[in-house]
């Protein structure tokens, strides 16, 4: 019978073989990879301490820094894919999101303890993330097409724009 220790292994595992993928095109000079093989490393850890809830560690540490980590983590992603865009990579919402996930979580474990109050914002701060990611690629699909050609990343033999579009 699975429990939730083993699915949290193989999301791991999942994310072990992700980071070993990104890290073999650590040095090809793709704008973003390195942002997201240091998510790929902060997931592992977040699902990591995710596994020691049923151990006698601090709530702090399995629910509060598990949860920021994993808003973090998911931030660099979006970064990632911001900077693999040709886009300036920084952007402040993300960040605030994580701030409010962390101090929401440390609020409804200590001062005001809700769990169902923890899921939801859990759950909505990491939507939040593919919703900017949808707005970013709904901008980048209106922009002006002269702009296609600065937002291009080669690589050997293959060329990716901006909007996905793979050609050679």
């Amino acid at each position: 019978m699975l429990n939730p220790v083993s699915i949290l292994l193989v999301a791991i595992l999942s994310s072990v073989m992700s980071v070993a993928m990104l890290g073999s095109l650590q040095f090809a000079a793709i704008p973003g990879v390195r942002r997201w093989i240091v998510a790929g490393l902060l997931w592992m850890v977040s699902m990591a301490l995710v596994a020691l809830q049923s151990l006698p560690y601090p709530k702090f540490v399995s629910l509060v820094l598990s949860n920021t980590l994993m808003a973090y983590s998911i931030t660099l992603i979006y970064e990632g894919c911001r900077q693999f865009q040709g886009l300036r990579p920084a952007i402040v919402l993300p960040y605030i999101g994580c701030a409010g996930i962390f101090l929401g979580s440390c609020y409804w474990l200590y001062v005001s303890p809700s769990f169902n109050a923890r899921v939801v914002l859990v759950i909505a701060g990491h939507d939040l993330f593919p919703g900017l990611g949808a707005a970013d690629g709904f901008a980048a699909a209106h922009a002006d097409q002269s702009d296609i050609s600065r937002q291009r990343h080669t690589l050997p033999a293959v060329s990716v724009d901006r909007h996905g579009y793979v050609g050679a």
